[in-house]
C-alpha cells in the first residue's frame, strides 16, 4: 500500500500514523524512514540527547581533521588579496574600526534597506578614500562590481556597453 495518494497531497507518518499534508513532510527524497517533522524532530532529539558525547567528539574531530585545509585556504586568499592589493585589506581595516569607534555609522542598504550590508569602496582604495563608499546588501554589491567589471571589459574589447548590460 501507497502512503501518499496524488489525488489528496498528504502522506503517513509512520511513526505517529497520522495522514498528514505533504508540507508536513521533509522534501529531502533519500529519507527513506518517512517520518512528519514533527516526528523526525522529536527522534533527533532524543537520539542527540543519547548520543550527545559520540556526536560532539565527531564533529571535534570532523573540525580538527579539515581544520588544515580551512587554514590553508584562508591564508591562501588573505596573502593573495595581501599582494595584489595591500590598501584593500587596510581599507576593510578602517571601516571596520571606525565602525567599531562609532566615527562611521553601519546603515541599511541603500538601495533595497536591506539592514545586512557591506561598505562599498565605490572610489577605490586610496588612502584618503578609505571611508568614502556607500552601504550595500551582498546583492547589490555584487551587482555594482559586475558593473565595473563590465565597464572595463568593453573598454578594454572596445564594445558598446548596452551589449554587456544584464536584463533584470
Amino acid at each position: 500500500m501507497k502512503d501518499s495518494t496524488p489525488e489528496d497531497d498528504s502522506k503517513l507518518c509512520i511513526k505517529c500514523r497520522v495522514r498528514r499534508p505533504l508540507a508536513d513532510f521533509h522534501k529531502m527524497q533519500r529519507w527513506r524512514d518517512r517520518k512528519c517533522k514533527v516526528c523526525k524532530s522529536l527522534y533527533d532529539r532524543k537520539r542527540y540527547r543519547e548520543n550527545r558525547e559520540i556526536i560532539k567528539q565527531r564533529h571535534e574531530d570532523n573540525r580538527k581533521s579539515h581544520m588544515d585545509d580551512y587554514r590553508a585556504r584562508y591564508n591562501r586568499v588573505y596573502h593573495r588579496d595581501k599582494e595584489q592589493s595591500p590598501n584593500k585589506l587596510k581599507a576593510r581595516t578602517a571601516v571596520a574600526e571606525a565602525v567599531k569607534k562609532g566615527h562611521l555609522l553601519k546603515s541599511p542598504c541603500e538601495v533595497c534597506q536591506n539592514i545586512n550590508s557591506q561598505f562599498h569602496h565605490g572610489e577605490g582604495y586610496a588612502p584618503d578614500k578609505w571611508l568614502v563608499g556607500k552601504w550595500l546588501c551582498w546583492q547589490h554589491h555584487a551587482d555594482a562590481h559586475a558593473e565595473v567589471r563590465n565597464k572595463e571589459w568593453a573598454k578594454r574589447w572596445s564594445m558598446p556597453l548596452n551589449i554587456l548590460e544584464r536584463q533584470i
